[in-house]
């Protein structure tokens, strides 16, 4: 998971997948793993502190790895100052 703008990974970002009780949060790296028990179409939601959360579907076969890359936007209510 990377930041939009300066292509960074963001480290700490929550991923679940919907409607199942599977997720992960992404390592210094950016990187993370989730195991889906069976195959199937999942959505996964990308949630950070000061980015807007952003959902994908992921197709996943039996014993199939997929790489999904996601770039998360910052936030705007997170750019207005406070007064």
């Amino acid at each position: 998971v990377l930041d939009s703008r300066s292509k960074e990974p963001l480290a700490g970002v929550t991923i679940l997948g919907v409607g199942t009780t599977q997720g992960a949060t992404t390592d210094g790296s950016g990187n993370y793993s989730i195991s889906f028990k069976e195959p199937g179409t999942y959505t996964l939601r990308f949630s950070a502190i000061g980015s807007e959360t952003r959902e994908a579907k992921v197709n996943v076969g039996a014993g199939q790895a997929v790489v999904l890359n996601i770039d998360l936007t910052e936030s705007q209510s997170s750019l207005s100052e406070v007064v």
